[in-house]
């Protein structure tokens, strides 16, 4: 016993556990209520969240769909439609959204328009859209829309609704165009030869009682379709400027001049057919041309030079200020094959590149005179070989380097010089890929380093080129071969399309005129179209292709 003692006495010493006592119903009460508050606490928090997210996929929906107005807005503004239907359009869409707008404005540089109608500066005006002084302006339009977004469980509390705002600023790309017009004298071939207004020094200048001066046919209509063309442009945000050419080419209208819409269409209208280039004896002489005569210089007696005026229309881009930004156009409107280039260095009024091998032939008259006889050869600047049309390089290194020859003299046409046979055609097909192929070698097609020098910067301008044949003599002329107008015509066209000269790339864009002859042409007015070609048998048809041309050209937002 006495050894149990001390362990009873430690275990005596544990005081009891104190039995829980039931809670009363307060305390129950207490509980209740925390829990409650603890529910609509949740409540409140899942509330804002839901509400929170309504107001968040609000003001994406909202903005979306003031994106997608931007962009219809700025869609008509290239189409130089009044501020009334740009609005609209901005609207349609914004309700095409599911959006349901409160208020829509259309804000824009509306500062000094060269328009007979201009916009409400108060109400359409924005200063900040508007250029620095010394900049170009640019198409862009500012719309801000608001809407709104009514709560699910903010009501409870009051809170109903709230407005919501969202604006974008959408640019519509400014059109820089060169307009390159043929003014040989076959522009006046709509009549008969023995017909007085065959002459130009006459056709110039007769008065038909209309409001376009001269009675040359079908230049008449060239002129009014032009002037149509420009008519359609959304000036000062588009540029326009006028590239003519004969035997040699000349810019009438720089692409930066500061003409009104009117200057420059009455400008396009008083244009002139150039006269015939007849050696000595001839009813109009001129200077340069020495003989008709087979195998001699005829260098000065050709009268269409489509390389000269695709060279002079490609330069006009690069004159400052040069607006990178806009899209670069260039439309190109001829009646003919290429038998004119430009002045020689040394020699002024006679062509440049009209080798005395294409001087012609007395037993074969109707070879041509300054291009060979074939359609499918071809001579470049880098290389005296022939390329067949389809196989280009010829042995040129895939990067020429320094040891490429690049003459850029007269010496082109030069007995003994490598280039002896580089003619009036081959010049044309350059000139084309020098408007619109890429500016940089790595950029540019196979076809393009093949034929520009870009080691010496000289590569491309990257434009859009159109091509028009107009009249019989470009899918029917008289010479070997008879469609070679038409030929040289859907190259340029087709390097003018996607800046790749190559009619079948691998892997690229077929041209959409390649396999497709020339008509044999009927009674009546003829015409067809692929890819960027246009063919009209007749002036009458011109309005129709500018106006083609014109849809195509406001449908591109970037180059």
């Amino acid at each position: 016993m006495r050894s149990l003692r001390p362990l009873l006495t430690r275990f005596a010493r544990v005081p009891a556990v104190p039995q829980r006592r039931p809670a009363s119903r307060g305390e129950r009460g207490q509980a209740l209520v925390i829990i409650a508050m603890a529910m609509i606490g949740l409540l409140a928090f899942i509330g804002l969240t839901v509400d929170a997210g309504i107001l968040y996929i609000g003001v994406g929906h909202l903005r979306r769909a003031v994106d997608a107005a931007a962009l219809a807005a700025s869609a008509q503004f290239r189409e130089g439609r009044e501020v009334e239907q740009q609005v609209a359009a901005a609207r349609e869409v914004v309700h095409l959204n599911g959006v349901d707008p409160t208020s829509l404005e259309l804000w824009l540089c509306n500062k000094n328009l060269s328009k007979a109608d201009p916009l409400d500066p108060v109400t359409h005006h924005d200063p900040s859209l508007c250029p620095n002084p010394g900049e170009l302006r640019r198409k862009l339009i500012r719309i801000r829309a608001a809407t709104e977004v009514r709560f699910a469980f903010l009501t409870i509390i009051g809170f109903h609704s709230t407005e919501i705002s969202a604006q974008a600023v959408s640019e519509a790309a400014s059109v820089d165009i060169v307009l390159v017009i043929d003014t040989s004298n076959s522009m006046t071939f709509d009549v008969p030869s023995s017909d007085p207004m065959w002459a130009p020094s006459l056709c110039n200048v007769v008065s038909g009682g209309d409001d376009i001066p001269g009675e040359c046919h079908p230049f008449e209509e060239v002129k009014q379709a032009a002037a149509n063309f420009v008519e359609r442009l959304n000036f000062p945000y588009d540029r326009v400027a006028v590239v003519t050419f004969a035997l040699t080419p000349t810019v009438v209208i720089p692409l930066t001049n500061t003409l009104t819409p009117a200057d420059i269409i009455d400008t396009i209208l008083n244009l002139e057919v150039s006269p015939p280039r007849q050696p000595p004896g001839y009813p109009y002489e001129a200077a340069g041309c020495v003989s008709l005569v087979p195998e001699q210089d005829v260098s000065g007696c050709q009268n269409t030079s489509i390389g000269g005026g695709l060279k002079y229309g490609g330069n006009e881009f690069g004159r400052a200020p040069i607006r990178q930004e806009s899209v670069w156009v260039l439309v190109l409107l001829t009646d003919g094959a290429a038998n004119a280039s430009e002045d020689d260095a040394s020699v002024p009024t006679l062509n440049k590149f009209c080798p005395p091998s294409t001087w012609g032939s007395m037993s074969d008259p109707l070879l041509p005179y300054c291009r060979d006889q074939y359609n499918d050869t071809r001579h470049t600047v880098l290389t005296p070989t022939i390329w067949i049309a389809g196989a280009p390089g010829n042995g040129i290194p895939p990067d020429p380097g320094h040891t490429a020859p690049y003459n850029p003299d007269h010496t082109y046409g030069a007995l003994g010089s490598p280039l002896a046979d580089y003619d009036t055609e081959d010049f044309a097909r350059d000139m084309a890929d020098f408007v619109a192929c890429a500016p940089t070698y790595g950029d540019a097609a196979q076809w393009c380093r093949d034929s520009l020098n870009y080691i010496a910067d000289e590569g491309g301008q990257g434009a859009v080129i159109f091509a028009i044949g107009l009249g019989d003599s470009v899918v029917e002329n008289y010479t070997t071969p008879r469609d070679a107008g038409d030929s040289l015509l859907k190259y340029v066209a087709n390097v003018g399309l996607d800046g790749d000269p190559d009619p079948t790339p691998s892997g690229g864009t077929i041209d959409p005129c390649f396999g497709i002859p020339a008509p044999n042409l009927t009674v009546g007015n003829d015409d067809y179209t692929c890819g960027n070609y246009y063919f009209s048998e007749s002036g009458t048809g011109l309005n129709a292709v500018f106006e083609a041309i014109a849809s195509r050209i406001f449908t591109r937002l970037t180059q």
